[in-house]
């Protein structure tokens, strides 16, 4: 600072800065309840990204679980119409078949 400013030199010239100053000094706790906003914004981002990773996470495994049904029921029509055409090549009349919730046609 380059000269010292008396408290009651500034009191004069601005009557207000008195009250504001004994007001912010009365605040102790403000700076631990922002701090505490920020941590808690924080922790709730957080919170919220896990949960949209785990969300998006889910979605593809049930893709997954999906395709993999879809390619073994495939593999039954395969075989069921192999083992058909093994034992009665002359009459191909094929049965439905479920694996799982999914029914393979002809």
């Amino acid at each position: 600072m380059l000269f010292p400013i008396n408290r009651k030199f500034l009191i004069l010239l601005f009557p207000y800065v008195d009250m504001a100053y004994l007001f912010i000094k009365n605040q102790k706790g403000a700076a631990a309840l922002v701090a505490s906003i920020i941590v808690s914004a924080g922790v709730l981002s957080i919170a919220v990204s896990a949960h949209v990773i785990a969300t998006h996470n889910k979605a593809g495994m049930d893709s997954f679980v999906d395709s993999v049904k879809s390619f073994y029921a495939a593999e039954v029509g395969v075989g069921e119409a192999l083992l058909q055409i093994r034992h009665d090549p002359n009459n191909l009349v094929f049965s439905d078949v479920m694996v799982g919730n999914i029914v393979v046609s002809s």
